[in-house]
């Protein structure tokens, strides 16, 4: 019964890759994606479709939506579900000293993060992924990339990194998550190791009237996890679209 509209961020998926290397996660500046999705949202979304709207996102993509939220208020979205958003990377420091010493003034930036590189299907190891703990849902990705090469995406670049501390750093600034006025719900994956989800319980408090659920046993995508650990997301789910009428 839901009308769906779908993004693939810039540098994902079928959309436009921005170096002559396909398989580069990068981007200039998280600004660009906010940019890219109030466009979504301005041609697409708003002229057709019916109301009330539902952000549902995950990981980075729940990064660019939650920044939106903060820096407009929530419009014009009635509610938003965020699957483990991008709010803080765990071992930060050290991933920090890193990019600045691979790439001090950003010389280096359009290159490979240390121990990252194109994608390569000998890399795809069910069992040392960190993504999901259902190896069916796991192969799934693999199918796609047979099916359709240009959906492949390898490894993150150092300028990459360097702007998506920018812009947690913008997210996470004081009085900017509390500008947030719509219902929220975060969704923590508790064996995830993507994202810091400690930084979740943190953001949770600074949003008034926010919700926190945790799914213990979860790796970063809740969506691609067992049956029985994604039947409590859509439990959580289903609470939130129920209360919008």
């Amino acid at each position: 019964g839901f009308a769906v509209y779908a993004l693939d961020w810039r540098g994902q998926g079928l959309s436009d890759r921005p170096l002559p290397d396909h398989d580069k996660g990068h981007v200039d500046d998280f600004a660009t994606y906010a940019a890219d999705f109030q466009l979504f949202l301005e041609r697409v979304i708003l002229p057709e479709a019916p109301r009330p709207l539902l952000a549902l996102c995950h990981s980075m993509g729940a990064h660019i939506v939650l920044r939106h939220l903060a820096e407009t208020g929530g419009g014009p979205f009635t509610a938003a579900v965020c699957i483990s958003p991008m709010t803080a990377l765990p071992r930060t420091a050290l991933i920090r000293t890193l990019v600045m010493a691979l790439s001090p003034f950003g010389l280096r930036d359009e290159a490979y993060m240390v121990a990252t590189g194109p994608y390569s299907p000998r890399h795809r190891r069910f069992a040392t992924n960190d993504v999901t703990s259902d190896e069916r849902r796991y192969r799934f990705t693999d199918r796609w990339f047979e099916a359709d090469p240009r959906l492949r995406l390898g490894g993150p670049t150092i300028g990459w990194l360097r702007q998506a501390f920018r812009s947690m750093d913008r997210l996470m600034a004081p009085g900017m998550l509390e500008r947030i006025s719509i219902p929220l719900v975060i969704m923590s994956a508790a064996a995830d190791k993507v994202v810091d989800i400690a930084s979740h319980t943190a953001a949770v408090a600074r949003v008034r009237g926010a919700t926190h659920c945790s799914i213990d046993g979860a790796k970063h995508e809740i969506l691609m996890e067992t049956d029985a650990r994604r039947a409590q997301f859509w439990v959580a789910f289903d609470r939130v679209a129920a209360s919008l009428g």
